[in-house]
């Protein structure tokens, strides 16, 4: 993935552990980025920033993950599509 040309997309994520839904940015899925690897990208993310906000949560799974998914279906990308 180009990192000096990614867009970003806002993910929401929420635990039993939160009040509130929480929200983190993330770079859209590559073009040739497969969904399931895209995914895992973005697991592993809300997983570090889940132990950064609540480090004494031991939930294994989390109450929900919002990703956004484009006007055209394109799981993951920015709002507008891809240039």
């Amino acid at each position: 993935m180009d990192r000096m040309n990614a867009r970003w997309i806002e993910i929401k994520y929420a635990c039993n552990c939160m009040q509130d839904e929480v929200s983190l940015q993330s770079q859209e899925r590559g073009k040739h980025e497969r969904v399931d690897e895209f995914v895992e990208r973005l697991r592993d993310q809300v997983s570090d920033d889940h132990q950064k906000r609540s480090p004494l949560c031991m939930a294994d799974s989390m109450k929900y993950v919002k990703i956004p998914v484009a006007h055209d279906g394109a799981i993951g990308e920015a709002t507008g599509g891809r240039a």
